[in-house]
């Protein structure tokens, strides 16, 4: 059954694509213009920073701040205190990034990067300062609440999933000794710019894939709240927000629920970025959906708890 939905996916789509080209053209363009104006910028500096101070081993100097606070708090070793920082700070899909990173190098274990693909893969604060509240809901009295809703419910919860995904109670420790010695500068440079930039072209192929996608999947002859509001909005969180937001036939309480849902999920695409970006490690596509989906939901129930009181 997984074969023959494997082979007839990508045969519908090609048959959509000869149909409605402009549709293709279009969602090309749409999707294009989102990873060169904002995704690009915004991402590449942060992977080719991240990637140099691991190779350079100067993450030891970080943590070695972090650690006293995060460590405690999430359970994680003193290592994974940069995954933690990089996934609430950067966005999707820094937190993978970083994650793989440090599974790759032997810093962290494969139950503790399970652990944290469950809470630190997240948008950034600025995504969700202007791009969701700003330009979309255009409500200043949702930042605080938002911002505590989308980030407060993968903290809540990764206290449940340290249960699931290792010693419960106790912290994870590092996977090898500290201060292993780094790369030279100029080499490690030289391979981190790489390295970047092959992560972020494939970010930009995802993102304009998925672009397409959506905009085949809304000429399917489909009608229901599943498939316009939830189905559709979850292919690629920046075209979903502004379908949520530019609909009329949406309540504004609904409209704000789905619309923070959508932000704390991420979308298939950031869940697609995130299984390239842990490429050769451990990593289930569908455990990572689940997660996310409840995420989602807390997030979702924290809104309306705001909204009400």
């Amino acid at each position: 059954m997984k074969r023959l939905f494997s082979l007839c996916i990508p045969l519908i789509l090609f048959l959509f694509m000869l149909r409605f080209p402009g549709t293709v053209l279009d969602g090309a363009r749409d999707g294009l213009l989102l990873w060169f104006n904002q995704v690009f910028p915004s991402l590449f500096p942060f992977m080719v920073l991240c990637e140099l101070l691991l190779r350079t081993n100067s993450i030891q100097f970080l943590t070695g701040i972090l650690s006293p606070v995060l460590s405690p708090l999430f359970g994680v070793s003193r290592p994974a205190c940069f995954a933690v920082l990089g996934g609430f700070l950067c966005g999707y899909p820094m937190g993978a990034r970083i994650t793989a990173l440090l599974e790759e190098k032997g810093e962290i274990t494969s139950e503790e990067s399970r652990y944290l693909l469950s809470f630190v893969n997240n948008v950034s604060p600025a995504f969700v300062m202007t791009f969701v509240i700003r330009e979309h809901l255009r409500d200043s009295r949702l930042l605080l609440p938002g911002l505590a809703a989308v980030f407060g419910a993968p903290v809540l919860l990764s206290f449940v999933f340290r249960r699931l995904c290792g010693p419960g109670r106790e912290r994870f420790h590092a996977a090898k000794p500290a201060g292993s010695p780094g790369e030279p500068l100029t080499t490690a440079l030289d391979k981190s710019i790489f390295s970047a930039l092959e992560a972020v072209a494939r970010v930009g192929g995802y993102i304009i894939l998925f672009s397409v996608a959506s905009g085949l999947l809304g000429l399917v002859p489909l009608d229901g709240f599943f498939w316009n509001w939830i189905f559709l909005p979850s292919l690629e969180i920046s075209g979903g927000i502004h379908l949520l937001c530019s609909s009329a036939s949406l309540t504004e309480p609904v409209r704000i629920l789905l619309v923070f849902a959508l932000t704390s999920f991420g979308g298939l695409c950031a869940a697609f970025q995130t299984m390239y970006m842990m490429k050769g490690q451990t990593f289930s596509l569908s455990s990572y959906l689940v997660k996310k989906l409840i995420t989602a939901s807390v997030t979702s129930f924290l809104i309306l708890c705001m909204l009400k009181f």
